[in-house]
């Protein structure tokens, strides 16, 4: 895990959410504009894709880095419900760009 120490920057906050995922649950793709999004699994199994790179399982303990701008998506197994720790920075209040829904293809192909 990469150790991240924050700042106070104008129009910047620091945010952490506990949200959870059942499985199968709607998915969307998106780009956080202010910073890293760094997701941390508390429990179940969760699945985050990275634009061009393949789908990970991710487990209870496991936390991932998602750096500005780059397009992702996560959620739950398709099999599994998750909860997660999100840590992310807002940039003017923004927090996430939202764009499409992920294919059911895409989510459901196979995990690397």
């Amino acid at each position: 895990m990469t150790k991240k120490q924050g700042d106070v920057r104008a129009g910047r906050a620091h945010h952490l959410a506990h949200p959870s995922a059942r499985p199968d649950a709607s998915r969307r793709l998106g780009r956080r504009p202010g910073a890293d999004l760094g997701l941390h699994v508390v429990s179940g199994v969760a699945r985050v894709q990275t634009s061009g790179g393949p789908a990970r399982e991710i487990r209870p303990g496991d936390t991932v880095w998602t750096p500005p701008g780059e397009k992702h998506w996560h959620g739950a197994a398709p099999t599994t419900a998750m909860v997660h720790l999100a840590m992310q920075e807002a940039l003017d209040g923004k927090q996430i760009d939202r764009l499409e829904h992920v294919t059911q293809e895409l989510y459901r192909a196979e995990s690397g």
